[in-house]
């Protein structure tokens, strides 16, 4: 009979802190997370991006470049959105 190595997995102890799967309360504060909706793919966030006045033209690259990569992002200059 071969004897089973040991590894950090089967020589770990139990951890009492550890939230076990399908915890109520768990449940019930992923249920009320108002992020929820665009974890779950159901809402697609908005994002606004801004700089400080004056940035440098290495700047505006990069926001060119975020708003390339990121689906809907948008850029608007510091104290002209609503």
């Amino acid at each position: 009979e071969l004897r089973q190595p040991r590894t950090l997995d089967n020589t770990r102890e139990a951890d009492e802190t550890v939230v076990k799967a399908n915890d109520v309360e768990v449940t019930k504060d992923e249920e009320e997370d108002e992020f929820a909706p665009y974890f779950l793919h159901g809402k697609k966030p908005k994002i606004m991006i801004t700089t400080q006045n004056k940035a440098s033209s290495p700047t505006y690259q990069f926001i060119k470049d975020l708003i390339d990569t990121l689906p809907n992002a948008y850029y608007y200059k510091r104290g002209m959105f609503e």
